[in-house]
């Protein structure tokens, strides 16, 4: 996800424009060896995630603000039967400009990372909502997760996914983008939040369809 406000003046006034990322560096921090990042936000108690439990076995919902509402999502999505569990999120300090990614080993194996600081959200809080950009985010790199977990090349996704772009970089697969878009809005209608759009901005039915046939597809299965 894209977070620069110079490079994000395309963001339009209905939808926005987060973009989602396929290729970052990134500092690792191991859970439970981070402190809270300093901002007022973070000084304050935070309540756990709803349920207080532990979302997906062996992964540790941490207390951070970022973290806390990004469980709440997963979780939200696993109560959906969607295999969130089969993926390994973590957070992390990302470098700029996203503020997530997601990538497959050659084992398969498929793991997201979220941006931690929720200072890097609350900075554009005058232009997006910094909790409807974290699920946006989640939401997002789901879909690459759900396309990853699907067996899908790029020449097949953009095939499918035929809506164009409203910006484009060296890193970016349109097809694999196009499909996380149209999969995070699918999932997001089905919460009843918003979806800030990463990379399409008007998902077509035809895209929504097919969306929806990988969520459908995705529900109860392994990743």
């Amino acid at each position: 996800m894209f977070r620069s406000v110079a490079k994000a003046c395309v963001m339009l006034a209905a939808v926005g424009a987060l973009s989602g990322s396929v290729v970052a560096s990134a500092v690792a921090e191991g859970p439970g060896l981070v402190g809270r990042y300093s901002t007022p936000d973070s000084a304050a108690a935070l309540p756990p995630v709803r349920g207080g439990d532990e979302v997906c076995s062996g992964q540790v919902a941490l207390d951070w603000p970022v973290s806390v509402i990004a469980w709440t999502e997963i979780r939200d999505l696993r109560d959906l039967g969607l295999p969130v569990c089969d993926v390994t999120w973590g957070f992390y300090v990302l470098d700029d400009p996203w503020w997530g990614l997601t990538y497959q080993d050659a084992t398969g194996a498929v793991s997201v990372q979220i941006e931690a600081n929720d200072a890097e959200y609350a900075e554009y809080a005058d232009k997006i909502d910094p909790g409807a950009a974290i699920r946006s985010v989640v939401r997002h790199e789901f879909g690459h997760a759900i396309v990853y977990g699907a067996g899908l090349q790029e020449a097949e996704l953009r095939a499918t996914f035929t809506d164009p772009l409203f910006r484009y970089e060296e890193t970016v697969t349109p097809g694999n983008e196009a499909a996380a878009d149209a999969i995070a809005a699918v999932l997001a209608a089905a919460s009843g939040d918003e979806q800030y759009r990463m990379y399409v901005e008007d998902v077509s039915a035809a895209s929504t369809r097919a969306a929806e046939a990988l969520v459908a597809a995705s529900v109860g299965s392994d990743a």
